[in-house]
């Protein structure tokens, strides 16, 4: 193995975090917010290609994944509700922590010569955003990092770990995927 790569939400760090503390005024149990948060990625991920292919704006899908979770949930939540909660959220995404047990990892390998990298779905901005946040730049080179947003390719198409493999001049057999952990 020479080089490792990672996914980045649910990989990296808990995507239900800061959803999580963006509704924590709604005093729900803690079965209550997992299920809201099951919810709200799955409506979310009905309407991803969408959002990324332009076929509905980013800002449409945010207020439909929010409102669709909501309901589905027994509540009721205006579109400028959904929004703010969605600028709550974004907000909490750019306050990431990376757990110590990566840090290990990163470290390891940044100093056995293993090559790190990232290949995520979602916009460019937002998840560049996230890898900040983060501070994984400390460990991986912007271009070892595929963004799906960036290149127009997702997961789990085999084009996009392709690309990774040509970015880093290694052949599969030399790299692993590690991602899905939380």
């Amino acid at each position: 193995m020479k080089a490792t790569i990672f996914d980045l939400d649910d990989t990296l760090y808990d995507q239900m975090q800061p959803l999580v503390r963006s509704i924590a005024a709604y005093g729900l149990t803690e079965t209550q917010l997992r299920q809201l948060y099951l919810d709200f990625r799955t409506f979310a991920d009905e309407v991803f290609e969408a959002a990324v292919t332009g076929e509905i704006s980013l800002e449409a899908s945010h207020i439909y994944r929010m409102k669709s979770a909501f309901a589905k949930n027994g509540m009721t939540i205006s579109d400028d509700k959904a929004l703010d909660l969605q600028q709550q959220y974004a907000y909490f995404q750019g306050h990431l922590e990376l757990p110590a047990d990566f840090v290990a990892i990163f470290e390891f390998c940044y100093q056995h010569g293993i090559k790190l990298g990232i290949i995520t779905n979602g916009p460019h901005r937002h998840q560049e955003r996230k890898i900040q946040a983060l501070g994984l730049d400390k460990w991986i080179s912007p271009e070892h990092i595929i963004i799906s947003g960036q290149v127009g390719v997702t997961k789990p198409s085999v084009e996009i770990f392709r690309m990774m493999e040509e970015r880093l001049n290694l052949p599969a057999s030399e790299l692993v995927y590690v991602g899905g952990f939380l």
